[in-house]
């Protein structure tokens, strides 16, 4: 179960850095 923990928390770490990244791009328009 340690795997399905891992997968979760990657996905988790991706989706801030996309959204952080997102946020950024934006404000600096």
């Amino acid at each position: 179960m340690i795997t399905v923990w891992l997968s979760l928390f990657a996905e988790t770490v991706v989706a801030t850095g996309i959204a952080a990244a997102l946020v950024r791009w934006s404000a600096r328009r």
